[in-house]
């Protein structure tokens, strides 16, 4: 099936030379009036919430975390570095990465393994943001006001739905109107060349190699010729041009001193091999895959992910003992990596050495104080030992001191810590927890519902006004936010 222009208003390698120049409209027209900030961010937490349901989105929160924190540093770098972005994890191991209304830039898994840099994949997601801070999704979705939120939710998912099972895309794009919708709303070739020109500048002002954008395309194109007359989906509706090449390199500056540039790190190295020894299929995440590195000496970014990736691959397989000796070397002797401590605790754990996990995070919590993943796992590690109220107060304090959380990071501190106050026995903190988590997914229905559970729990005038309030403000909002549509 090939894909809409509705996603390909949104996808990282939109032909340059596919569809027809057309005017654009003017800064102030129409089309930024119709895709208010309010409804941008509604698309795209709704698109967002489809996928999330149907289990469309990987929730691996040390791969999300490094995302984020790659993700907003481009951002700081861009024209708006105040807005707001969610970027997350698709579960596809495709080539692609898209921007959504409101500031949701997904990322396929796929991507990871097609990246060999930190500079490339940077390069896309610079690319994506671009995007959102030319306000080319608003031009793009302007003709598409009469629809629905939930209208062009379903629209935009059923398009992810179709790059693995196309059947199933074809039979909910028919049933949204995708097809008119096609037909109205298209990306023009000066958006992608913009896009590009301004992901290169984000790059340069945040201090990566520009030179990942020309690299990653050029291995693209090298790649979708071996494939002869039968490319896969994407190299066919999303071709690399030698123009597009050409225009990159022309904007690298001849004088580009790139000794101080960022071209890699061990952190995405760690999380590139993260990825495909945990959610690669099984029989491709090998342990053997993972035994030879390649870089300049034993601490290189590369040899050192290969021995994660093994270590990953082999716990998959309930190999514990040489994959907790590889992890226990690699912890000892960076324990400045809150990964090695994190996952070695996470496989103790599963091998049944409850004191040792607890051993292990105590010390990697010596060495990074507040870090998240060791006091989400230590908390979890109390929880199981019947020790809720020390969990509790673990993640409380977490959430409300340190530096900031991504949201899958919130969310699943939030949920755990709702486990543990209902586990201590404190039910209204449970109920409150929880709507709290709901209300920043913003699924309200779900929030409301939890406080109204949480309201029967309330034994003080001060707990029921609390509740109460809140309650009279989240139902406002709903009422609102239905009124938008």
């Amino acid at each position: 099936m090939r894909l809409p222009a509705l996603l390909l208003a949104c996808c990282l390698l939109l032909p340059l030379g596919g569809a027809a120049e057309t005017a654009l409209p003017e800064m102030g027209a129409p089309s930024q009036q119709v895709l208010s900030p309010r409804r941008a961010a509604a698309i795209g937490a709704e698109v967002y919430r489809r996928l999330r349901r149907e289990g469309r989105l990987l929730e691996d929160l040390p791969a999300l975390r490094y995302l984020d924190h790659l993700g907003n540093a481009l951002v700081a770098a861009s024209d708006d570095p105040a807005g707001h972005f969610r970027f997350f994890l698709v579960r596809d191991r495709t080539l692609n990465a898209f921007a959504l209304p409101g500031g949701f830039i997904g990322v396929h898994l796929g991507l990871f393994e097609a990246t060999e840099d930190e500079s490339e994949l940077a390069a896309v997601l610079a690319h994506e943001i671009a995007h959102v801070t030319q306000h080319h999704l608003a031009r793009a979705y302007a003709q598409a006001s009469h629809l629905s939120i939930p209208t062009l939710a379903a629209v935009l998912a059923a398009v992810l739905v179709g790059t693995q099972n196309s059947e199933a895309g074809q039979a909910i794009l028919m049933g949204t109107q995708a097809g008119a919708l096609q037909r109205q709303i298209n990306y023009t070739r000066s958006n992608e060349a913009e896009a590009d020109h301004i992901g290169m500048r984000i790059l340069q002002r945040a201090g990566f190699d520009p030179r990942g954008m020309p690299r990653f395309f050029g291995r693209l194109q090298r790649q979708s010729r071996l494939y002869g007359a039968g490319p896969p989906p994407l190299l066919r509706t999303h071709p690399v041009t030698t123009a597009r090449i050409a225009d990159a390199l022309a904007r690298i500056p001849p004088d580009l001193d790139t000794r101080h540039l960022r071209r890699d790190s061990l952190r995405f190295q760690l999380v590139r091999a993260r990825l495909q020894a945990l959610h690669a299929p099984l029989e491709q995440a090998d342990p053997e895959r993972f035994r030879d590195g390649t870089g300049t000496g034993p601490a290189s970014p590369r040899v050192l992910a290969h021995r994660y990736g093994r270590a990953l691959a082999l716990g998959r397989r309930k190999r514990f003992r040489p994959a907790i000796a590889l992890l226990q070397a690699l912890a000892r002797r960076h324990p400045e990596q809150p990964l090695f401590a994190f996952d070695l605790a996470r496989l103790q754990q599963q091998a049944g050495d409850l004191e040792g996990a607890r051993a292990t995070l105590r010390r990697g919590l010596q060495v990074q104080p507040g870090n998240v993943l060791l006091v989400l796992q230590s908390a979890r590690l109390d929880l199981e030992a019947g020790r809720a109220r020390r969990a509790a107060t673990r993640l409380a304090h977490r959430l409300e001191v340190g530096p900031r959380l991504g949201f899958a990071t919130r969310q699943a501190c939030l949920e755990t810590l709702a486990h543990a106050y209902q586990a201590a026995g404190d039910r209204l903190r449970a109920h409150e927890t929880l709507a709290r988590r709901h209300e920043e997914a913003g699924e309200l229905a779900a929030a409301i519902d939890q406080l109204e559970q949480a309201l029967r729990h309330a034994r003080t005038d001060t707990a029921r006004g609390r509740i109460q309030a809140h309650l009279h403000d989240l139902r406002l909002r709903q009422h609102g936010g239905a009124a938008g549509e």
